[in-house]
């Protein structure tokens, strides 16, 4: 049995004392004037006593609490050195109203009332971190602003966007590097590698894991993480079992392919985070094009059409079939890059258009069907690193081609009717890659 440590967490209870004996004390000294305030005098010199010694006992407690360590040592010796100097001037006080010394009563009263609020930050430091103070009027932006950030990010990282918020809300207090209960530091992943006094097998089956089964405890459980306060809820606990299953100490970038549904449901409802992939046009932002090129476009014979008022992202499509239009003109405008989709169908596009062509780098859509394609041509434009969509039907196309599309990073899908490539060989690469050859057979 430690006495030593059972009499230093008495130090909670007996910390409110002074307070409440000092501040009675001269409240009754405050509103009581002339006679009453004499006739009042051994009461208050009574309550002035109990001040004292009830500040001395928290003093001595204290000490004896900060013996068992993992307390932040710069906050804690401030906290010492304001409790004890608190304790002094509370006799002070008592000298002071005993001899009837108002003034130095008053000083000392005022100073005590200071020493109070000093001693008690700091201990709130200690206990609850050094924003609890503050916290009410700052979590709610903070957490729009979190939220926002997770949404529109695109490699949502496990322990560092997710668990550690959850730390920092429900653990940080107990757990950190000036307070590490149980010997244990949540506030890194090198720390909680190293585990607590009793280990902590953090990267393992969650059942077999001190903190998971300590945050799933009932509530009347005295060992319950975290002690005060709320406990985790269930989505929190779904993302904690995870990651210590999952991550094995390291960070884990989360994403559709290695997310379970039970996870991306829980990101979806509680941090409106979809993991689903999303079209590639969401992903490039470019500046709207100007009301002049846009005119300079169609003047030239082309018919652009932005993809959305929010995204500026233009499709090109000939305005007449009666009139040729000029690629040369998009290349002096400089639009190349603002062109996400092409409709060429019946063009008989030739090499100097194909190069020009190959120049959009945001292109992922391109209907050159019907056009004077072949295995030789088509390389013009294999290296356009976005394509997704690629109508080739009715051009002079061999299987020759499929081994240079099959090397196009993206390229999704190909409409090839009409054309040499037989559905033996495209269904070769379709089993190879993940690239879908429609033969039209």
């Amino acid at each position: 049995m430690d006495i030593v440590s059972f009499l230093g967490r008495l130090h909670p209870l007996v910390v409110h004392l002074p307070i409440g004996f000092l501040m009675i004390a001269f409240l009754i000294d405050l509103f009581f004037k002339g006679e009453k305030r004499k006739s009042l005098k051994s009461g208050v010199l009574f309550i002035l006593v109990l001040g004292f010694l009830s500040s001395v006992g928290a003093a001595v407690l204290g000490w004896l609490l900060s013996w068992e360590g993992r307390y932040e040592s710069d906050v804690l010796q401030l906290h010492k050195i304001f409790g004890i100097i608190t304790a002094i001037f509370a006799l002070v006080a008592l000298w002071s109203r005993f001899f009837d010394k108002d003034k130095v009563y008053a000083t000392s009263a005022i100073i005590i009332v200071v020493l109070i609020s000093m001693t008690g930050h700091y201990g709130g430091v200690l206990t609850h971190g050094a924003t609890y103070l503050t916290e009410p009027f700052m979590s709610a932006n903070e957490e729009s602003e979190e939220t926002s950030s997770l949404a529109s990010n695109d490699s949502i990282k496990l322990y560092e966007h997710l668990i550690t918020p959850i730390f920092e809300e429900k653990c940080y207090s107990c757990h950190n590097d000036g307070k590490m209960k149980g010997g244990l530091n949540l506030t890194s992943l090198a720390h909680l590698a190293e585990g607590g006094d009793s280990g902590h097998y953090l990267f393992t089956k969650a059942w077999n894991n001190e903190i998971f089964q300590r945050v799933i405890l009932p509530k009347s459980d005295v060992k319950l993480m975290p002690p005060k306060g709320e406990r985790l809820t269930y989505q929190e606990m779904a993302l904690l079992k995870y990651w210590i299953e999952t991550a094995k100490g390291e960070e884990l970038i989360l994403s559709a392919d290695n997310t379970p549904d039970e996870i991306q449901f829980v990101l979806l409802d509680q941090y409106n985070l979809d993991l689903t992939p999303k079209p590639l046009y969401e992903k490039i932002k470019v500046t709207k094009i100007s009301d002049e090129d846009y005119q300079a476009l169609r003047q030239a014979g082309w018919n652009p059409k932005l993809l959305s008022e929010e995204n500026h992202l233009i499709e090109m499509t000939p305005l007449s079939p009666k009139k040729r239009p000029s690629f040369q003109t998009i290349v002096d405008l400089g639009v190349q890059d603002k062109i996400y989709k092409f409709n060429l169908n019946n063009f008989n596009v030739t090499e100097k258009e194909l190069g020009i062509i190959a120049q959009c780098n945001h292109l992922m859509y391109l209907n050159l069907a019907n056009n004077n394609i072949d295995d030789s041509r088509l390389k013009k434009i294999s290296n356009l690193t976005h394509l997704e969509i690629l109508n080739i039907h009715k051009n002079a196309v061999t299987d020759e081609a499929l081994a240079l599309l099959s090397k196009m990073p993206l390229l999704k899908k190909v409409y090839a009717w009409q054309t040499q490539i037989t559905k033996e060989k495209a269904t070769e690469i379709a089993s190879k890659t993940k690239l879908t050859i429609n033969t039209g057979i």
